[in-house]
């Protein structure tokens, strides 16, 4: 009989971590966010995991603490540590990586160093057996000798190729495949032929850096970002864009990789359902590093 393996989503957002942890099986022990937002979408989704709107950082020996009570507690609901296997994965926020001069430990390259420092206090505990810290890619250069790969979620089933640093030790992801070009994933008949996917929500502006942000029918879309994505297409004579649609919350979700039962409660904005939904980590990609866990891993 395998271990059961457990985790913890620090800085979860909306959940797509935790929605990739469950996919693969795991048990999510705890999930904390300090987003309001974050807490009432978490809930709404996932009733049974258990959730703690927390600003991670400021007091790092609570954050330990809590944590492993959590983990304590599902020790023993399982019968003992030799029966499970502990993963911990944080996304910190990844806008304050060029902020460096300020060492503030809730943001930034300084909520990095400091989930590392947690890894390190868990495993002297005996309490981590894998772990993943997800950012965007300038991260690799602000934690040198940290072992890390880089992730394309399209390559697990994402419908974006939001390609993703992920440092971290005790797992292997394999690649899946799956991914649609972004015109088959929205299946709109009205959609113009030639209409590009602008990631960046450009409408009408005909400019290079604009276009830099298209995706032509046919193709992977490019990464999604906290924006709402238009759909476009150039006038007749070539001289400017003119807008089609935007995405819609329930499209972009897809797009991620979250299934069809995932939804935005009543009252969340749009605009928070826009940054909620694009700043996550996509669920195929995290459920292809638990499936990946080496349960064996510092037992």
């Amino acid at each position: 009989m395998g271990k059961k393996t457990i985790t913890v989503d620090l800085y979860c957002g909306i959940g797509g971590s935790t929605q990739g942890m469950l996919n693969a099986g795991a048990e999510v022990v705890l999930s904390v966010d300090c987003w309001d937002v974050a807490e009432r979408v978490h809930k709404h989704n996932f009733p049974d995991v258990p959730f703690i709107n927390r600003r991670l950082g400021e007091d790092c020996a609570g954050d330990m603490r809590i944590v492993v009570e959590h983990i304590t507690k599902a020790i023993h609901r399982h019968g003992g540590r030799e029966h499970v296997h502990i993963h911990i994965h944080a996304s910190p926020p990844c806008q304050a990586l060029s902020n460096l001069g300020k060492k503030n430990y809730t943001d930034g390259v300084g909520a990095m160093e400091a989930f590392l420092r947690m890894i390190d206090g868990l495993k002297a505990k005996s309490l981590c057996d894998s772990w993943t810290l997800e950012n965007v890619l300038p991260a690799r250069k602000y934690l040198p000798g940290v072992p890390y790969q880089i992730l394309d979620a399209s390559d697990f089933g994402a419908h974006t190729k939001r390609r993703r640093y992920f440092a971290g030790e005790g797992w292997t992801a394999h690649k899946t495949g799956g991914a649609l070009p972004w015109d088959e994933v929205m299946n709109d008949p009205t959609i113009p032929e030639g209409a590009v996917l602008n990631a960046c929500a450009h409408g009408t502006t005909i400019s290079e850096r604009s276009q830099f942000a298209d995706t032509p029918q046919g193709q992977v879309m490019r990464t999604l970002t906290r924006m709402l994505s238009n759909i476009r297409v150039l006038n007749e004579d070539g001289t400017a864009f003119i807008k089609v649609r935007s995405m819609t919350i329930p499209e972009k979700l897809r797009f991620q990789g979250f299934p069809p039962s995932f939804s935005i409660p009543e009252g969340i904005t749009k605009t928070d359902a826009s940054s909620g939904s694009g700043n996550v980590v996509c669920p195929p990609v995290m459920e292809a590093v638990i499936r990946g866990v080496h349960c064996t891993a510092w037992l």
